[in-house]
């Protein structure tokens, strides 16, 4: 590093500085300065040394994609990386042992969607003259290693929102400083920083959605999203020889230990290209009504699967409605839609980064704590979609087969499982979530769940929850119900939502005997329900005196 000049370092100090401050710029002054940026660097003498790898080579500007943060538009990190005079470019994707350990904590769908996500973001760096790297083996080693084999100086990346993330983040960051890496982290994958939130807030903590309503009207319109990289423009990046691109290959689903049995039949395909043609037809089919709920229940327009790994940028998302609106007024609905859904995960963000242990209820300081019990077998049929409710598995049963339901689906079967029938603990519907939900995000999830078992976030008056009254105001018909749990399809409406109620007659007819055909119920509601609900009163009430709650 000594033979460079002082001159180097000296831009080298003028790029950080740049780049950490293009968020604030408008559009159009980030348009000029990538450009003006991407001109500079190119005409760099650098720029045309030669790639050939026994060459002398200039030191390689690093940029790690996480999988929140698969795609090239509005991109920070990865522009700063590219961009950067006088390095090489590199692009890697660390396929970590958590991703496919042992206990399954990432489920085969969302491990396909995850490698569908890496395709994509190969193909499109391609088009642009670069490669994705894909290694595996734990994060930290395996950036350590590159770093030192390919002659990393500049290594950036997206900060993580989420707190467990930290204790990783902190250790890569005093491996870099080790190493002489310079790292640049921005944040990318909420509209605000919650550091920045809170600092705002003059350090006080946010914990109520009123107060963030609050805090929100301080605040100017997020960040425009930045320019993504031109197909006009040439990247200087450093290729390394054949052979050993031959051990950076993205891996297949069978190589990973999943196989086709294993998958389920969902309507989500992986990466930003998916991402960006569906953010146009979420746009016009969410412009309107829906005609009943039916709908809702088996929409496939969502893009929170791509907000989640980071194939859909939140900021380009909340801005691209609002540019539709400005034009279109009927396109107001969607906006309120849109900023509802996307400040609710803010919110949980911002709540998380302030409580610790936000994602259990160990040592959690908001999360009350509820004496609940395990029950091995109805965790089990929970699980699997064998309650006995029809309208509970049909809700798990297409979880497990596409990876996603609607937020009051989620909501039903959090609420069966905790606070309305069995009284389990959230945290053991979280790890279903974490395995099967291609939107998962611990944050966000957790923070929905300790609302749904009444543990955290309590707003008014808790209701009573009937698995049976409930999806029959949602689905008078049942429709949804003979969709995904086809045992009790040819039931009459009047007991698909209850078919122990049927009499034995009916049960022949149908063609599905309860006990034989289909489970029984797990509990009896009318008994269960009734004593989860007096043990919850009763608990608060003993609270109430000494303890404030979210």
């Amino acid at each position: 590093m000594d033979s460079y000049s002082n001159g180097f370092y000296e831009e080298e100090e003028r790029t950080l500085t740049v780049f950490n401050n293009v968020d604030g710029a408008s559009e159009e002054e980030q348009d000029s300065f990538f450009d003006s940026y991407s001109a500079s660097a190119s005409s760099s003498p650098s720029s045309l040394c030669s790639s050939n790898w026994h060459s002398e080579r200039l030191p390689v500007s690093l940029h790690w994609f996480r999988s929140f943060s698969l795609r090239l538009h509005d991109n920070s990190a990865l522009m700063a990386s590219l961009l950067r005079p006088q390095t090489q470019f590199r692009a890697v994707f660390v396929l970590d042992p958590w991703f496919t350990e042992t206990d399954k904590k990432f489920g085969a769908n969302r491990l396909k969607f995850l490698l569908e996500c890496l395709h994509d973001l190969s193909n499109q760096l391609e088009a642009l003259g670069l490669k994705l790297y894909v290694a595996q083996g734990q994060t930290t080693a395996v950036l350590a290693g590159l770093c030192q084999e390919w002659g990393v100086t500049h290594l950036s990346y997206q900060k993580s929102q989420e707190p467990r993330s930290k204790v990783e983040e902190r250790t890569i960051s005093e491996m870099a400083s080790m190493m002489n890496i310079e790292v640049e982290e921005f944040h990318n994958h909420t509209l605000y920083s919650p550091t920045e939130l809170i600092k705002l807030n003059e350090g006080k903590p946010i914990l109520t959605f009123k107060d963030f309503r609050t805090l929100l009207s301080k605040l100017k319109p997020p960040a425009v999203p930045i320019s993504s990289p031109s197909t006009k423009q040439k990247y200087n990046e450093d290729n390394i020889p054949m052979f050993k691109v031959q051990t950076f290959q993205i891996p297949s689903l069978a190589s990973l230990g999943c196989y086709d049995v294993e998958l389920g039949t969902g309507p989500w395909v992986g990466g930003e290209t998916e991402a960006l043609k569906r953010l146009d037809n979420y746009c016009t089919v969410r412009s309107k009504p829906f005609d009943n709920f039916l709908d809702c229940l088996f929409d496939k327009t969502s893009l929170s699967p791509y907000v989640r790994f980071g194939c859909l940028s939140v900021r380009h998302f909340w801005h691209y409605v609002r540019q539709l609106a400005s034009t279109d007024k009927s396109k107001m609905t969607l906006v309120q839609e849109v900023s509802s859904k996307l400040l609710q995960r803010e919110f949980y963000f911002l709540v998380s980064s302030q409580v610790p242990n936000f994602d259990t209820d160990t040592q959690n300081p908001i999360c009350i704590q509820l004496p609940w019990e395990f029950d091995a077998d109805g965790l089990r049929r929970w699980r699997s979609g064998m309650t006995g409710y029809p309208w509970i598995d049909a809700a798990i049963r297409q979880m497990l087969k596409e990876g996603w339901i609607h937020n009051l689906l989620r909501e039903s079967i959090a609420t069966f499982l905790t606070r309305g029938d069995l009284w389990i603990s959230w945290l053991k519907g979280a790890e279903s979530f974490e395995m099967y939900m291609l939107d998962y995000e611990p944050s966000v999830s957790c923070g929905c769940w300790m609302k749904s078992s009444s543990t955290a976030f309590i707003t008014g008056t808790i209701e009573h929850y009937n698995p049976i009254s409930y999806g029959q105001q949602l689905d008078p018909n049942g429709d949804y119900i003979r969709h995904f749990v086809p045992e009790v399809k040819n039931l009459p409406k009047e007991y698909i939502f209850c078919p122990w109620m049927a009499p034995i007659e009916v049960q022949r007819e149908a063609g599905c005997i309860v006990g034989t055909d289909y489970p029984h119920p797990v509990v009896d509601h009318m008994t269960a329900g009734v004593i989860c609900m007096e043990r919850l009163k009763s608990f608060m009430q003993s609270l109430s005196s000494h303890q404030t709650n979210p």
